[in-house]
């Protein structure tokens, strides 16, 4: 997103980072990194641009730190905020069946109509709740079941989101628009929200 700023001008972008751990939350705020960790997924290129070496670590950029606001937050609790799209990955997997269907739940309520679910590759949430429906495309990605139900609904919030601006340059990802979930909604109604971040 810091690295297409124009694509996203006249939007507001908001990332927060949660973890039950404070001190996790305190580390991440930091924003430095072993050459071990950073290297982990993460291409040279990027790397070279928002971190900077110190010493035996990797710092992150400021601009890139200001970006982000984290917060100590844990799944079981009530969500701090609605969202457009959740990564959880890696969680589900380490959590017992009762405590799954718990979480699924808050996350569910979490997020905006017609917004997605990312789970780690693997993790699933066939057989572990029915509050979510798996993407036909993307792995890992997951929508609300409610949505699939209540296309109108879904519609009608991603145009108050958008209404206030034109959409970006968007509709060169029509694709995403009418083949994600088919029937659920139309480019002419949320065109830009696919992916949903708000206005």
């Amino acid at each position: 997103i810091l690295g297409d700023a124009v694509r996203w001008t006249g939007w507001r972008v908001e990332i927060v980072g949660t973890d039950v751990s404070a001190s996790a939350v305190a580390r991440a705020v930091a924003g430095s990194y072993s050459a071990f960790e950073i290297q982990r997924g993460l291409p040279v290129r990027t790397m070279l641009r928002w971190f900077e070496p110190q010493g035996d670590q990797w710092v992150a950029d400021p601009q890139l730190r200001r970006a982000v606001r984290f917060s100590t937050h844990s799944l079981f609790e009530p969500a701090l905020s609605k969202f457009d799209l959740i990564l959880c990955r890696n969680v589900m997997m380490y959590l017992p069946e009762h405590h799954r269907r718990t979480v699924f739940a808050r996350l569910d309520d979490a997020l905006e109509p017609g917004g997605m679910l990312m789970l780690g590759a693997g993790e699933t949430v066939i057989g572990q709740t029915d509050r979510f429906v798996t993407h036909p495309t993307l792995r890992g990605v997951y929508g609300r079941a409610e949505d699939r139900e209540s296309p109108r609904a879904v519609a009608s919030s991603c145009r108050s989101r958008l209404s206030r601006r034109s959409p970006p340059r968007c509709c060169d990802r029509r694709s995403c628009c009418s083949s994600a979930f088919p029937g659920w909604w139309s480019c002419q109604d949320a065109c830009a929200s696919c992916w949903g971040f708000r206005q």
